[in-house]
């Protein structure tokens, strides 16, 4: 059951926040970006963009979970 979890809460922080976030970033500044850039295929360009992938989905998700336990705190839920 740990393992599951740990395997679920890893692949959504590094490839759903960590590539979104990075992707809709960095698309402001390059319009021919595509999502398949920040995901590389190759083994080591692959291993560098998922370090960078799960660093910006660690720090995504604290932002997320501190604002979801603000917002809880403001309505006095929690």
């Amino acid at each position: 059951m740990e393992v599951l979890f740990e395997i679920i809460l890893v692949r959504f922080m590094i490839r759903f926040l960590g590539v979104n976030t990075r992707y809709y970033f960095l698309k402001f500044f390059n319009k021919r970006l595509t999502k398949e850039d920040l995901t590389e295929t190759n083994e080591d360009t692959r291993i560098v963009q998922d370090i960078y992938n799960a660093f910006i989905g660690l720090v995504m998700f604290c932002i997320l979970f501190l604002g979801g336990a603000y917002l809880l705190d403001l309505l006095g839920l929690l």
